[in-house]
């Protein structure tokens, strides 16, 4: 059973951190040349990456 939660938690992780990634960069690209925007949007897109490298790196449970 816990591998179960930790398999689904685990790929929750990576679809979120994907998805912040993206918006980070899309909104980056939209507020181009508007400096406070862009330096949020490179905050939002690095805090996606490393949920992501996170998720990624996460060893299974021990029984």
């Amino acid at each position: 059973m816990q591998e179960k939660i930790y398999q689904k938690k685990k790929k929750l992780l990576i679809i979120v951190g994907i998805l912040i990634a993206t918006l980070g960069g899309v909104m980056g690209y939209y507020t181009y040349d508007n400096n406070p925007w862009e330096t949020i949007s490179g905050v939002i897109s690095g805090i996606g990456f490393g949920l992501t490298f996170i998720a990624l790196t996460i060893k299974p449970p021990t029984k």
